[in-house]
């Protein structure tokens, strides 16, 4: 007598693990790339009000800038 094993639904479960594995890889990605893109700007505006302190010229459209902005805010 032989016996007949189907093995469609672990075919389905291992998809579907794969794609639940994919998924999950994808945010995590997409979470560093966020952070290190934040961490990115974040230096950038450090090292641009570094040289606004010292640069009176830079420091003074700085101020407009800010001004500005509160004032349309």
């Amino acid at each position: 007598m032989t016996s007949f094993v189907d093995l469609r639904p672990q075919r389905a479960m291992g998809n579907t693990a794969f794609s639940l594995a994919s998924q999950i890889w994808g945010r995590t990605a997409a979470a560093v790339q966020g952070l290190a893109q934040r961490r990115a700007n974040a230096l950038a505006d450090e090292r641009f009000l570094e040289r606004a302190r010292r640069d009176p010229r830079l420091l003074a459209e700085l101020q407009a800038a800010i001004a500005r902005h509160q004032f349309t805010s």
